[in-house]
Formats: C-alpha cells, sequence, structure tokens
C-alpha cells in the first residue's frame, strides 16, 4: 500500500506543478526531493516528499507557446457536468490566467484523461472527498479571479468589474466585500517603542 500511494504521488505533484513550456510539455516547475524508507526486505513501506522552488509566477503569466500549470486544463476539460456547474466553469479561453497564451493543449497530454488519474491519486492517497472538493473550488476560484480588472480611482486600486469577483469568492468561502477588500489593501505593521500596531492601508 505504501508503494501505491508513493508511485500515485506523481501524477498528482505534475498535475500541480508541471506545465508545457517551449522545450518540453511535461516540464516540472518545481525540486523535490523524495526520502523513502524501506523494510529489511527492501519493500518500501513510507516515505516523504519534500518540495521547492515552484515557479508560482506561471499562475499569472505565461510566456508564448507555453501553458500554467496542467491541473488548469484538467479541470476545465475533465471535470463532470454537475460539479463544473458548481465550480462555475466555462471554456479555457474565457480565463484571462489560460489565455493570454492563446495556448490549450500540449502534444502527448490527454487532460481528461490525467485528470482522471488525478482524482484517482488523490483516492489511493486517501485524501477525503470534502477535501478533494475544497481543493479543486480553489483552483477555479483562481481562475475566475484573474479576470478582474483594476482601475485607478483617487490614487487607490478599484475592482472594475466587481462581478467577476462573485464566483471566486463564492469558492472561496468568503464574501465579494471581504475578497474586494484583500486584493485592494494590504496590512502594514508598525512598531513604536514596545507598542506594535496593524494598519490597513488601501
Amino acid at each position: 500500500e505504501a508503494k501505491q500511494i508513493i508511485l500515485q504521488s506523481n501524477p498528482l505533484l505534475e498535475a500541480f506543478g508541471n506545465a508545457k513550456t517551449t522545450r518540453n510539455n511535461n516540464s516540472s516547475r518545481f525540486g523535490k526531493y523524495v526520502e523513502i524508507q524501506f523494510s529489511r526486505g527492501g519493500e518500501p513501506i513510507g516515505g516523504k516528499i519534500s518540495q521547492f522552488l515552484l515557479e508560482k509566477s506561471r499562475v499569472v503569466l505565461q510566456n508564448e507557446g507555453e501553458r500554467s500549470f496542467h491541473i488548469f486544463y484538467q479541470l476545465c476539460t475533465g471535470v463532470k457536468k454537475d460539479m463544473k456547474d458548481y465550480l462555475q466553469l466555462s471554456r479555457l479561453e474565457e480565463y484571462y490566467y489560460l489565455n493570454q497564451s492563446q495556448v490549450y493543449t500540449a502534444d502527448g497530454i490527454d487532460d481528461p484523461k490525467e485528470f482522471n488519474d488525478t482524482i484517482e491519486a488523490m483516492n489511493v492517497m486517501r485524501i477525503d472527498p470534502s477535501i478533494q472538493t475544497s481543493i479543486l473550488s480553489i483552483v477555479a476560484g483562481i481562475m475566475h479571479l484573474g479576470n478582474a480588472e483594476f482601475v485607478e480611482e483617487g490614487n487607490y486600486a478599484k475592482v472594475k468589474n466587481a462581478r467577476c469577483l462573485e464566483a471566486p469568492a463564492s469558492l472561496f468561502g468568503i464574501s465579494v466585500e471581504y475578497l474586494e477588500e484583500k486584493i485592494t489593501s494590504r496590512v502594514m505593521e508598525t512598531t513604536w517603542g514596545a507598542k506594535t500596531e496593524n494598519i490597513q492601508v488601501q
């Protein structure tokens, strides 16, 4: 069983950490260190994976001829209709975080099939179905959030199309107002002697 879990971790890690680049259709955009423990008989009995250097910037910006992480394309093309409706998903071309490079497919990669592999990997790794839904909700929410546009108003950032926040807010489980506040302001910590104060700055 430990062997299966270790093997099945790969499609899951690739879904969230690999992407199509101009040189490689399944390029690893993160580093990982795998530690496997073996029994005296040489059977794997446990393991640990440490990830590092994830190329987070790829989520919001891709170079010409490249794609974002596989999970976004898997989700849009492989999820069943009822879940697609729940996640309020439409075509890949509708999402700014995916349409910048105009590349939606990769040779040798079957996104719907790979999505099934990703879900199977989650099941083998005993990730609870409710947690799986939460993970997919966050991924879909990020895609929706990328369609928010900003304008400057009185020297401050304001969301131009606030309706675009409805889907991501719903999927993140927060209010539209709270989401808007969080993407147009930051908290600054100030210290005066022994006193520390947090100030919200637009």
